[in-house]
């Protein structure tokens, strides 16, 4: 269904209006016309004479207006007056107030626009996108995927400090718990696929020069290894706002603690404890 289809589905089940006798003052939401996707609510003077004929009616300003394009929830008669009022009803707020007969009408063409909306709105985060001239992925990847670039592009010029690697980690950290909290954990995709990814090849390529370099050590602990490691990697720590760094908390202890963090906070003269040996 389109907006228009279900704008003209309003249309048709709103009645037409009963005439008035003598004086009166109503505000008006118009059936839309084809093609319009904007209710603007007017407020009405309309005046009879004995003869129960129109002897009188004038239109004021806009007082309402909703484009039901950027509808995505039905706005409450507070919100309708004061996030969609024009400056005219504003101006005259102490005279005008929306009327339950017209603010029944905008909440039925609101709700049918909700859902072509909200599935339009669906379509365009769901889309897909190509990047690196040949890989197509969902857009709710492309994000990552540019933190990486823009990770690169630093790295080309100066390097990422370690108060930015924090932000970074925290934020990747977020969203892990989020799929795991949806029931996507790590082991239910298909790792085979991290494993021949061209883009993830690339980039192990590029960053593992020293991952490489100290398992090509022969005669080396899986521990001692990983020092190594934490050797090379250690004064990228150094270049940080320490300030922006999140203090370790007191229960920390070298299992929940990186190498290269371990080796900071030593420099720093605050060893890392070594805590209770894994049986």
């Amino acid at each position: 269904m389109t907006l228009q289809e279900a704008i003209n589905n309003v249309n048709n089940e709103l009645s037409v209006e009963p005439k008035k006798e003598k004086v009166s003052v109503s505000y008006n939401c118009p059936k839309l016309k084809i093609g319009s996707n904007i209710v603007d609510v007017r407020a009405i003077v309309t005046e009879y004479n004995d003869e129960a004929e129109l002897a009188f009616r004038s239109k004021s300003q806009s007082i309402i207006k909703v484009d039901l394009r950027n509808i995505t929830k039905v706005p409450s008669e507070r919100e309708l007056e004061s996030d969609f009022s024009t400056q005219y009803f504003k101006d005259n707020s102490d005279i005008m107030s929306l009327q339950q007969r017209e603010y029944q009408k905008i909440k039925m063409y609101c709700r049918a626009a909700i859902d072509v909306n909200n599935a339009e709105r669906a379509a365009k985060l769901r889309g897909r996108t190509t990047i690196l001239g040949d890989t197509e992925i969902h857009l709710c990847a492309l994000f990552i995927h540019e933190l990486c670039e823009w990770v690169e592009d630093i790295e080309d010029v100066d390097e990422l400090k370690a108060d930015e690697a924090q932000d970074i980690q925290q934020a990747a950290t977020r969203l892990e718990s989020i799929l795991e909290k949806l029931g996507y954990e790590k082991s239910s995709f298909n790792t085979e696929k991290y494993k021949n990814d061209e883009i993830a090849q690339k980039l192990n390529k590029k960053y593992d020069v020293y991952v490489r370099s100290a398992r090509a050590s022969a005669g080396k602990t899986k521990a001692q290894k990983e020092k190594e490691i934490a050797g090379h990697r250690a004064p990228r720590m150094m270049n940080c706002d320490e300030s922006l760094l999140d203090p370790l908390p007191e229960s920390a202890t070298q299992h929940t603690v990186s190498h290269t963090r371990q080796a900071f906070e030593a420099a720093r003269g605050r060893p890392v404890k070594e805590g209770e040996k894994k049986k």
